[in-house]
């Protein structure tokens, strides 16, 4: 639970025994104690701030009697004070509480409940007395800054107070009018005149009512009134409070509107025409410039996924027969490696050697790997797959490697997003391509961010890290075999060539860009399932 609110007390008393009481009293309470033992140094504390009350004895060396209250109370008007006196001092006291004292306590009689309790009620008292003056304060500043005329009514018509603005609209100061009979600054027969304290009793609050009031000198001045009703507790009418709203000016412009908009109605049906012709011609230039752009833009991505393709193609047929050569004898000096490690002794000194032939073996193995899945991607049967389960999995076999190269990686998935059609084998692969990618791009540790949202008949998949970027020169040339921004004899440069032909494979697209402020952006689109 929240601890009670402390309040600050400051204790002006000489006698020892007295404060040695008090502090005894007052302790493992809410109120916090502070002592002096002169008005002079209860006063240089008070001017240091936050005190809230003051318990104040009216005999103290430098001051005695209704003099000491006064001259901290003038010096500090806003600050609770309860005044300790002798029982023949009580009048004193007394009056301190009519010139603004909160609470007195008659010395010898002061026990810990009531010493509790005055403190804690002049406390709650004096705020609530502020609170109270300033909230008058705030509302004489909004009566006196209306726009409008203010003016309240006594149940018998009498009018009791009004604002600078009703002075003004109507002529008379507010001593002259404070008094006079509601009735008569209102315009209309006199029979209206004589129940219009009735009427507004009888009708409760009136919104924007228009009607006339007349000003001193007897002219007629149209008026919209609002008004509402000051009930007692017992629900009984006290006053009604009517605000005015001088509508001579906007009558005025109304009128000159009728006149403006009359001679501008010629003029209007005039251009009307021209302006739907120019709506029209514009709607469709508008058009024909779009279906324009689009076109452009389609035979655009058709030509480079052409070039593409046919650069794919041409470089996977080369990487299949290079790498059905490579294989035959890279596999006989694999096995012959094997067979040299089984029979030589553990202690040989050819083994070193042999374990490097085969480690070097085996990576080109790898290699060879990679250019056989570019040039033969076995795309197998596709079936509907929640693409965010495939990622959420592909996160959770490599999230590990992440932790280590102190890799934050963020997801933002769409919810319930439609089923593509997909082999989630080669799909997996693209994902761990493209993120294994990203993590080597931050050597230092970063950032991956992956997002998932559905757009028109795709869905998009987004990987952004906080690596160094793309290099704007091979940007254009990113999806080819061989391309990498790694270190020369770090990585083949395949891993993005496989994955643009497995997503081409199925439908799709893919793009490489980089983000602001910094890092790579990969962008790969599926096709949905078409509901028929």
């Amino acid at each position: 639970m929240p601890s009670e609110k402390k309040f600050k007390v400051l204790l002006i008393e000489d006698e020892p025994d007295t404060v040695s009481g008090i502090q005894l009293a007052l302790r493992d309470t809410v109120f916090d104690l502070e002592w002096r033992d002169s008005l002079t140094s209860g006063i240089e504390r008070l001017s240091s701030g936050s005190i809230d009350l003051v318990l104040l004895d009216l005999g103290l060396p430098d001051s005695q009697g209704y003099a000491t209250f006064k001259k901290l109370h003038e010096l500090f008007p806003s600050i609770a004070v309860v005044v300790q006196t002798a029982l023949s001092d009580e009048t004193i006291a007394v009056k301190a509480m009519h010139e603004g004292a909160q609470d007195y306590l008659i010395k010898g009689k002061i026990d810990i409940d009531i010493l509790l309790r005055s403190m804690r009620y002049a406390v709650e008292r004096h705020h609530a007395e502020k609170a109270l003056e300033e909230a008058k304060e705030y509302t004489d500043k909004i009566i006196a800054g209306m726009a409008d005329a203010l003016i309240v009514i006594e149940p018998d018509g009498s009018i009791r107070t009004v604002n600078p603005v009703a002075e003004m609209l109507l002529g008379w100061s507010a001593e002259e009018i404070t008094g006079k009979i509601i009735k008569d600054i209102f315009a209309g027969d006199a029979a209206l005149k004589e129940a219009i304290t009735e009427v507004l009793l009888r009708q409760g609050p009136l919104r924007d009512h228009r009607t006339e009031l007349i000003t001193k000198k007897g002219e007629t001045i149209p008026v919209d009134i609002s008004t509402s009703q000051m009930d007692s507790p017992e629900g009984i009418p006290q006053r009604i409070v009517m605000v005015a709203h001088d509508m001579r000016m906007i009558l005025a412009l109304q009128n000159r509107e009728k006149e403006l908009s009359a001679a501008a109605a010629a003029e209007k049906a005039r251009t009307e025409a021209l302006d739907e012709a120019r709506a029209i011609l514009e709607r469709e230039v508008e058009k024909r410039t779009d279906q324009l752009r689009k076109a452009l833009d389609h035979l655009r991505r058709t030509e480079e996924e052409l070039v593409q393709a046919e650069k794919m193609s041409s470089l996977g047929m080369l990487a299949g027969g290079v790498a059905h050569e490579i294989n035959t004898p890279l596999s006989a000096v694999l096995g012959y490696a094997s067979l040299l490690l089984k029979e030589l002794p553990e202690k040989s000194s050819f083994r070193k050697d042999l374990q490097e032939i085969e480690k070097a073996a085996l990576q080109c193995k790898e290699i060879i790997g990679h250019l056989l899945s570019f040039s033969k991607r076995d795309m197998k049967l596709k079936s509907p797959a929640d693409l965010n389960q495939l990622l959420l999995e592909t996160l959770s076999l490599i999230g590990s490697r992440f932790q280590m190269e102190k890799i934050n990686i963020f997801t933002d998935l769409e919810n319930k997003l439609p089923l593509p059609l997909l082999n989630t084998g080669t799909i997996q692969q693209v994902f761990v391509n493209v993120i294994k990618n990203a993590w080597q791009a931050m050597p230092e540790g970063g950032e991956l961010h992956i997002a998932t949202r559905k757009e028109d008949e795709c869905i998009a998949v987004v990987f952004s890290d906080t690596g160094p970027g793309i290099p704007l020169e091979i940007l254009p040339y990113i999806f080819d075999p061989f391309v990498t921004t790694k270190p020369i004899g770090s990585a083949p440069g395949l891993g993005l060539s496989v994955s643009y032909g497995i997503v081409k494979d199925h439908g799709g697209t893919v793009q490489a860009g980089n983000s602001e402020p910094h890092g790579a952006e990969i962008t790969i689109r599926l096709p949905i399932i078409k509901q028929p």
